[in-house]
């Protein structure tokens, strides 16, 4: 075996299963031996003691729970006392994936199961997050406040051991206004009990007369573990308590409990977060149904009422059937953003990075849209960089639905006779820049704040009285935060616009 490389014992009766699991693994940097039946990795682990092993269920002979009970109990079947530990984790494999199994499983010993076939990475990420564990505190700021520098120092090296930011304070007073200046940032705060100037029942009572700091976990430490001293200590509002002198692993469990705790429950806020806006978006759509929808298709059927007409003239028809079909192309184009918008806000989309031809969006951007500029008589021109097809990172389906949105926008607004320009530039640091600049009547200043806000629905008639949804650029801005880009928005009222989309060339 390699010096410091782990090892993994791959035990398995089919040569093609094993061939699969040390492709899976061989990305992950660890040397593999293999047995081909329960005997042999029980002969294996005598000959040197691997870090994991991974077990088939269904083998020839000892099955793998019979080789996890003889590992687990370090004897092999004859009696001979097996020189490892009992401690390595050990993870099932299995085509067979029952309850029954799976409790038969962790009672002989297994640490994980996975079901093959398995999904391409993911043996390796478990034998990884057994293996390479992250650090418990990582991204984690604790604070501490006791008045013994060596129990600081030692509870620091612990902690930051473990991946935290410490910060430190010697006493309650200083501990309030560590408090003060980090706030909610905090992620668990650790305080002693018997303090000079402030003891640890005030420190902690200070804290939780603050609402936005509930939710920090406070674990207190005591030399005394009187029961009406720690009922004080709860009622004060201590998450939790630890009597001196303390193991470390008995701490390094109770933080961990803690954190997790804490974790759910910012999760949780989270979620209820976004239960809210997506109930104001279902309040937008409805808004959208029972006013923007609804006035065009009055219309329509209004129309349709007046052709069944029969004194009607064949000129008037022409003019109903003008009006008729000017309706359901605006209707057909609502339905096609309220679409966008939704699309666009799903998180359970996936954020395509693949390499996209900028230049090839833009050509057939413009091209599908050149024909509602000749109807009102506005020149759309595209400016290419010369020998480049503008490489970014995104999706093409979405850059073309922000280009065709901000092309549409334009032509809304921009009088008969005027120009649309797309170009595409290069800025050569990592980025580059898509930009439609029109030479409209430009955006008033009171509206610019919100004219991203897909709450807030700025709407305006076009120069030729075309309705406004107020939908467009909101769909623009969320599909351009999905692919991690930007927007730059320079207009003032009577001299046009243009909006810039800052799109990114490497991951």
């Amino acid at each position: 075996m390699q010096p410091n490389k782990k090892t993994i014992l791959v035990a398995d009766d089919s040569a093609i299963s094993r061939r699969v699991i040390k492709e899976e693994l061989s990305a992950g940097d660890y040397e593999i031996i293999f047995a081909n039946d329960g005997q042999g990795a029980l002969e294996a682990v005598k000959r040197a003691t691997p870090d994991l092993i991974t077990l088939d269920v269904n083998m020839p002979g000892l099955d793998g729970f019979e080789t996890c009970i003889l590992l687990r109990s370090r004897l092999t079947p004859p009696g001979e006392v097996l020189t490892r530990q009992a401690s390595i984790p050990i993870v099932m494999i299995t085509a067979d994936d029952t309850l029954q199994g799976r409790e038969r499983g962790f009672e002989v010993g297994a640490t994980e199961f996975i079901v093959k076939p398995f999904p391409p990475g993911e043996l390796l990420k478990r034998v990884n997050r057994l293996l390479k564990p992250t650090k418990l505190l990582e991204k984690e700021t604790v604070l501490i406040v006791d008045d013994s520098e060596i129990a600081r120092t030692v509870l620091k090296a612990m902690l930051q051991n473990q991946g935290a930011q410490v910060i430190e304070a010697e006493n309650g007073t200083l501990g309030l206004e560590q408090v003060k200046a980090h706030g909610a940032s905090l992620s668990l705060i650790i305080v002693d009990y018997l303090m000079p100037d402030m003891n640890g029942l005030i420190f902690v009572e200070k804290i939780r007369a603050k609402p936005e700091l509930n939710d920090i976990p406070v674990i207190m430490l005591s030399g005394v573990s009187e029961r009406d001293v720690v009922l004080r200590m709860f009622k004060a509002g201590i998450t939790d308590y630890l009597v001196k002198p303390f193991l470390k692993e008995e701490l390094l469990a109770r933080l961990d409990i803690h954190l997790r705790a804490s974790q759910m429950a910012r999760s949780l806020r989270g979620k209820v977060e976004e239960l809210e806006a997506l109930s104001r978006i279902k309040d937008e759509f409805l808004a959208v149904t029972s006013h923007d929808i609804r006035s065009p298709l009055q219309g329509i059927l209004g129309y349709c009422e007046m052709l069944i007409s029969p004194t009607i003239s064949e000129s008037t028809k022409a003019e109903y059937m003008d009006h008729i079909r000017n309706s359901g192309q605006h209707l057909a184009h609502l339905l096609d953003e309220l679409v966008g918008l939704s699309n666009s806000l799903d998180s359970r989309e996936d954020d395509a990075t693949d390499p996209v031809s900028l230049t090839e969006v833009a050509t057939q951007s413009v091209e599908g849209m050149s024909q509602l500029a000749v109807i009102k008589r506005i020149q759309l021109n595209l400016e290419l960089p010369e020998n480049s097809d503008s490489i970014v990172r995104g999706d093409s389906n979405t850059l073309l639905r922000i280009l065709n949105n901000l092309i549409s926008n334009s032509i809304k607004f921009t009088n008969p006779g005027g120009t649309i320009a797309v170009k595409i530039n290069p800025l050569g640091n990592g980025q580059i820049g898509l930009s439609v600049t029109d030479t409209g009547i430009g955006i008033p200043e009171a509206l610019m704040a919100n004219l991203f806000d897909k709450n807030s629905r700025v709407s305006r008639s076009g120069t030729q009285g075309e309705v406004g949804t107020g939908l467009g650029l909101a769909i623009v801005q969320s599909l351009v935060d999905k692919l991690k880009g930007s927007l730059q928005l320079e207009s003032r009222e009577g001299n046009g616009t243009t909006v810039t989309v800052l799109l990114n060339t490497e991951e």
